[in-house]
């Protein structure tokens, strides 16, 4: 929910003051405030999934998620000798 107030709050990065203004004729960041929207409302339908599995599940997508990303991160620092 506060990520959609940031984002109508973040237009304005000059110093002004009516973060509303304009608002309503700028069609590209209405369809992605409304996007926003949309990715939050899944993320809570998922998390009602997730909850409705059991806590089993939820620890192995957990664990899963860190597994990968001990991946990445050693991947990410491998040296990589250049040519």
């Amino acid at each position: 929910m506060m990520t959609l107030f940031n984002e109508i709050n973040a237009r304005k990065i000059h110093g002004q003051r009516n973060v509303f203004e304009g608002l309503q004729r700028n069609i590209v960041f209405i369809a992605i405030w409304f996007g926003t929207i949309t990715a939050q409302v899944r993320k809570l339908a998922l998390v009602a999934v997730v909850k409705d599995n059991g806590i089993c599940v939820w620890r192995w997508r957990f664990r899963e998620t860190r597994r990968k990303r001990r991946w990445s991160c050693i991947c990410s620092f491998t040296p990589i000798q250049r040519m």
